[in-house]
């Protein structure tokens, strides 16, 4: 036989081999009481996500029922009712007095930070080193570059713009009607921005720094993307409620930028991700959709009302989790990851998102 020939024989024979192996183990296990267990165990399940609090398929096929969008998450988060923000917070907490109190984060841990200003100039902040002073015009390539010694400084078009100095920087002037901000190394269908202020931070002395985007809660709700906007609008509007507890209840839990903890700092300067890791923002691109208008009735409709429950522990708002869809029944939360019972996020009825039509 040539060389392939006994390879090919060696293949079958190992395959043969392995084959009456496995024979032999199903038949050890089913002739051999001792070997078999007599209980039985039946796994069923279904969905998409870790399947506590909201579904988002089952808020759907409730709204297709006539349900309302505080009935549906009355339902899923049980015992909770609705209730406007600064109510829950007293008149004096940062959520009250602050114009734009939620820093989302877009880049963590970055040595360099490209971005272009898209439909108008934008504005330029160094901290230290000429103030708000530099005028970042369309089809420039700006970069803030960390150079080291606890130095950074912006450039242009391969050019230094400011001396190197404080690694604190900002960029601003972003507006709907007016210029966005393009940042390099974010997902295209969400890196652009027309709401709030970049800012710039830095953790570890200029060694890197985080990129987050400054906003206030509502601008911030018109950027989240987590249904389809052709959904029913009170299925939209749950969706509003829910992302909007959850982003206050983060914020309320982690506090003001200003004292952010050293992990925090380290971590991303941040109260929340920009993405699926918290709720997933996509900013300018939200706004442009075609059917952005129902989104933003939706949010408008429910404008600095939170999801409560007088257990919850941060200022009565509820941790609002919410996933896609369920096998036909959410989840305890303490089944999932552990802890104690949380009585607004038990297991509940969710027939409606096997098939929500």
């Amino acid at each position: 036989m040539s060389n392939s020939a006994d390879l090919a024989l060696v293949t079958v024979n190992r395959q043969f081999t392995t084959l009456l192996l496995a024979l032999f183990a199903i038949f050890a296990t089913v002739v051999n009481p001792a070997v078999a267990d007599d209980s039985e165990v039946i796994v069923e399940g279904g969905g998409w996500g870790h399947g506590i609090g909201m579904s988002q398929y089952g808020a759907y096929g409730q709204a297709l029922d006539g349900k309302t969008a505080e009935e549906i998450v009355g339902h899923y988060y049980a015992g909770s009712s609705t209730g406007q923000i600064a109510a829950q917070v007293g008149e004096s907490h940062f959520l009250a007095t602050e114009a734009a109190p939620l820093w989302v984060n877009l880049l963590a841990a970055e040595t360099v930070f490209q971005f272009e200003a898209r439909n108008g100039p934008l504005t330029a902040c160094h901290s230290g080193k000429g103030g708000c002073n530099y005028t970042v015009n369309p089809g420039e390539v700006w970069k803030f570059v960390a150079l080291g010694n606890g130095k950074c400084r912006f450039e242009a078009d391969g050019d230094v713009v400011t001396n190197a100095g404080s690694c604190k920087a900002a960029v601003t002037g972003m507006a709907p009607e007016g210029a966005q901000v393009k940042i390099s190394g974010l997902q295209s269908t969400r890196d652009e921005f027309a709401r709030g202020t970049v800012r710039v931070r830095t953790p570890n002395a200029g060694v890197s720094f985080h990129v987050s985007l400054q906003s206030g809660l509502e601008d911030y709700m018109y950027g989240l993307a987590e249904v389809p906007f052709s959904w029913d609008i009170e299925a939209l509007r749950a969706q509003a409620l829910a992302g909007r507890s959850y982003a206050t209840w983060r914020m309320i839990s982690r506090g003001p930028a200003a004292d952010f903890s050293a992990d925090r700092q380290a971590a991303c300067w941040c109260h929340m991700y920009a993405t699926t890791a918290d709720q997933s923002y996509r900013g300018w691109t939200n706004e442009t959709a075609a059917s952005f208008d129902r989104w933003q009735t939706a949010v408008d409709s429910t404008a600095s009302t939170v999801i409560t429950h007088p257990e919850a522990s941060q200022a009565n708002v509820v941790a609002a989790f919410y996933s896609s869809s369920t096998g036909g029944r959410t989840e305890n939360v303490h089944d999932v990851w552990g802890g104690s019972p949380v009585n607004y996020l038990q297991s509940q009825d969710d027939y409606w998102s096997q098939s929500p039509a």
